[in-house]
């Protein structure tokens, strides 16, 4: 027996066995978000329920999540390069403009926008939601001045009207106070991102009784991961995000999750 061969063959087994045990323990996803309290905060419990939800489907599948925050165009750009290993960005809208550069995952959840009016404004404003043709609708609105965020995708028709008056900001948080301030008529937002700041800023709560969102809304949005094409084992990544996700929804245990999070029980 040539013994040399035989301990260099054991001594590689070995090395083979450490590599693939240090991968297991280093199964990470690392995705870049915003502040958009109440679904992800970093200050926030568990840093938000979508944060949570996200971090129990990849748990079932032997991944751990990392969560950096930041401003959501500089999020886009990170996630769009994979900078400093990132996978992804969450939470997303679908937007089929961006499928040469990522892989949308299932939808998690479900975001609902509209508009925010002063009740003050309802007899002047004249909102009708015609479910079938959205251009009028905005025609009836188009003589106001709209509160939006920079950079966020609002609703296709929308988003697309150069007629309409819009004011752009850096959160829905400021577009409420401008709201209040009477620099906007109309604020376009996520309609439990807007109960939040609502609560937990003064100057809103002090206009509390004079805020109400239009019903109903103008648009629901499917929430997703938007992995990165360029990321090492996206497709791995993908599948067991979806496949954790299917096995939370199989057994119930989003309801579960929710009640854990005030804003979504």
């Amino acid at each position: 027996m040539n013994f040399n061969s035989f301990f260099k063959k054991i001594l590689i087994l070995k090395l083979l066995q450490l590599s693939f045990s240090v991968y297991a323990d280093n199964k990470e996803i690392k995705l870049v978000t915003l502040e958009w309290e109440p679904y992800v905060g970093p200050n926030l419990k568990k840093q938000g329920f979508v944060s949570e939800l996200i971090r129990t489907a990849l748990k079932k599948e032997g991944y751990t999540l990392k969560l950096e925050f930041m401003p959501w165009a500089r999020a886009l750009e990170q996630a769009e390069k994979s900078i400093d290993g990132v996978d992804g960005i969450m939470p997303k809208y679908y937007d089929k403009s961006i499928l040469d550069k990522f892989i949308y995952s299932d939808s998690f959840f479900e975001s609902t926008d509209g508009f925010y009016i002063k009740k003050s404004d309802k007899n002047k404003i004249n909102y009708k939601y015609y479910k079938n043709d959205l251009n009028k609708t905005y025609d009836l609105l188009k003589i106001f001045k709209f509160g939006i965020c920079r950079g966020y995708k609002n609703e296709d028709i929308f988003d697309s009207r150069n007629d309409l008056v819009k004011i752009d900001s850096t959160s829905d948080e400021l577009n409420l106070i401008n709201l209040v301030l009477g620099k906007v008529d109309l604020v376009f937002t996520d309609k439990s991102v807007a109960k939040f700041h609502i609560r937990n800023n003064q100057t809103l709560v002090d206009n509390l009784n004079n805020l109400e969102f239009l019903e109903p809304e103008i648009a629901k949005h499917q929430l997703f991961i938007a992995f990165s094409k360029k990321s090492k084992d996206i497709e791995l990544k993908v599948k067991a995000f979806n496949k954790g996700l299917k096995s939370l929804i199989k057994e119930g245990k989003i309801k579960i999750l929710k009640k854990d999070f005030d804003d979504f029980k």
